[in-house]
């Protein structure tokens, strides 16, 4: 009997000197993290590891449940510093290693040290544990992705989905690989995967966030109807989502939809008042689309408070320079789109302002900076076919230079692969094709009911058959134009017209509207 008494009271002193605290301090510690008080449950924790136990893998565990509460407290470096701890203690605690990962993957970007402690967690997880398999995989290929892996990225992923076929990260993960690479149709059927492997562990906001990102994948791939479709359903839900507003304005603007785009643009302005940046760039997208509508005086309006806003984008002025070029001011356009050159990055948006100053410059008469800024729109895209047009124009008209003219006609038909540009369609008639052009232009009209579209094709058609010496035909079509809105200052500066100018039709087209 005394020997058990005397027993029963040493422990009774060894747990009110060790085990108690360590063991009642960190259950408090639990208890307050449950509750999302981070900071009592880090100083529960931390009072846990001060009791300096010699049970080193008890011990990690309380260094691993303090990471969190650092995390929770935005106190990274605590937090690492803690899982480092935790690791040294036990070098077999896979989930400290997993969440020293996140932490080196999302907070420090240190993608490679990341994947070093995800292939170290994979390796200490057992092979039943399916689902933690699938995840460590997909954070690994999240991290391959990161450091521009996107092949090992799809093989891990793959890896991923045999553990767990239903995991719906992983097609979130596949989703943001083939955004990356373009390839937008995979893309929404790893979004649609996503949903309905996820729908039941989601939140409404991350599901609408998936149904957003769907919506942006198909308007990427040019599904403008079905992007459309996503984000009014988007919009259902949450009336107030703005980015969506502004993506589906863009997909209206895309499927020739101008007044929808307009409205949408509208309404996402009243969301970013306090951003400038995102405001500046709305009022851009809502100046193209007023274009588009054939509005340019609300078009100038917005192009210009948007380089009140900011005035080095080159963007803004190019839509200022449309503007004006589309009201027969051909001045103001040269001198928007030289100032917006100035401003434009890339190669591409660069050489299209230098061919849109071409342009302006050929209505203005200045046939040798014509060719100066059609050159130039050539250092930046050598498969610009407007440059190589109103090079070949010149040539044609102004400098008698017919075998230089025709070479770079020919040049436009060899990289117009739409074939169906107006540029093209000009080249095959200075090329002798002219019933060939005719038969191009009254396709299209056939073929779309984009009015602002129409518009542009009957004043096209007008200027060729004005051109074939056709006036009936041509003043047909160039009243069709201008009832659809065509500027009429255009239209009397466009030396395309010149054929018909004395014609008593042509003269009650225009009238003195110049």
């Amino acid at each position: 009997m005394y020997r058990i008494i005397c027993l029963l009271f040493i422990c009774a002193v060894s747990h009110f000197a060790f085990g108690q605290n360590l063991s009642d301090y960190s259950v408090k510690g639990d208890v307050s993290f449950a509750k999302n008080d981070f900071q009592a449950a880090f100083d529960y924790y931390s009072k846990a590891i001060d009791t300096n136990s010699s049970d080193k893998v008890a011990l990690a565990r309380i260094y691993y449940k303090r990471s969190k509460c650092d995390q929770a407290l935005q106190h990274y470096g605590n937090a690492l510093f803690d899982l480092n701890a935790a690791i040294s203690l036990d070098p077999k605690f896979r989930d400290a290693y997993t969440e020293r990962g996140v932490l080196y993957q999302n907070k420090y970007f240190y993608y490679r040290k990341s994947a070093r402690d995800y292939q170290l967690a994979i390796q200490l997880t057992d092979t039943k544990d399916r689902h933690m398999l699938a995840t460590l995989y997909t954070n690994f290929a999240n991290d391959a992705v990161s450091y521009g892996k996107a092949d090992s990225a799809i093989h891990l992923d793959s890896i991923a989905l045999q553990y767990s076929p239903f995991y719906y990260s992983t097609y979130y993960s596949f989703f943001e690989i083939n955004i990356g690479q373009k390839n937008y149709a995979e893309a929404v059927k790893n979004i649609n995967s996503t949903i309905e492997y996820g729908s039941h562990n989601l939140t409404k906001e991350q599901l609408l966030l998936l149904y957003r990102e769907r919506a942006d994948a198909k308007r990427l791939n040019k599904d403008y109807k079905g992007a459309i479709n996503d984000y009014s359903l988007v919009l259902k839900v949450n009336p107030d989502d703005g980015d969506a507003y502004w993506n589906r304005g863009a997909a209206y603007y895309m499927h020739s939809d101008y007044e929808l785009a307009v409205n949408d643009y509208t309404k996402a302005i009243n969301y970013f008042q306090n951003n400038d940046h995102k405001i500046h760039l709305l009022y851009i997208d809502r100046a193209v689309s007023e274009i588009g509508e054939n509005k340019p005086d609300l078009a100038i309006k917005d192009a210009n408070e948007a380089i009140r806003l900011f005035n080095q984008y080159g963007p803004a002025y190019i839509a200022l320079g449309n503007a004006y070029l589309m009201k027969g001011d051909f001045k103001k356009s040269a001198d928007k789109f030289i100032i917006g050159e100035k401003y434009m990055f890339g190669n591409a948006p660069t050489s299209h302002a230098y061919s849109s100053i071409a342009k302006t410059e050929y209505f203005l008469n200045k046939y040798n900076k014509t060719i100066l800024y059609a050159d130039t729109a050539f250092d930046w895209d050598t498969t610009n076919c407007e440059s190589y047009f109103y090079r070949a124009k010149t040539y044609w008209n102004k400098l008698n230079k017919k075998d230089a003219a025709i070479e770079n006609f020919n040049k436009v038909l060899a990289l117009d692969t739409t074939k169906s540009s107006d540029c093209y369609i000009f080249s095959q008639y200075y090329l002798g094709k002219a019933d060939k052009a005719v038969e191009i232009l009254q396709d299209k009209i056939l073929k779309t009911n984009d009015d602002s579209q129409l518009r542009d094709d009957y004043y096209q058609l007008a200027c060729l058959y004005s051109l074939m010496n056709k006036p009936d035909d041509s003043n047909n079509n160039l009243k069709i134009a201008i009832d659809k809105g065509y500027a009429k200052k255009y239209a009397a500066a466009d030396e395309d017209l010149n054929n018909i100018r004395n014609t008593a039709d042509y003269k009650s087209i225009i009238g003195d509207d110049k």
